[in-house]
């Protein structure tokens, strides 16, 4: 059995991997803030796509870069 490289994000929020397009355990964090503007498009992408294929069912809880 070989673990998936997206393993590391299992339980964590993987905002600022998912902008950077990275699977290092370093960059599974929550916090996205010092993003570039192209790593925010992104992530931005990738909201969207979970969008169309998930409903949301809550949010990480102390999240700071929410919109409102």
């Amino acid at each position: 059995y070989m673990q998936q490289p997206t393993a590391v994000f299992a339980g964590k929020d993987a905002s600022r991997a998912l902008g950077k397009t990275s699977t290092k355990p370093e960059d599974v964090q929550a916090d996205w803030s010092d993003l570039d503007d192209k790593e925010k498009g992104v992530l931005e992408d990738w909201v969207t796509s979970f969008s169309k294929r998930y409903n949301i069912v809550g949010v990480v809880e102390g999240a700071t870069n929410m919109d409102d």
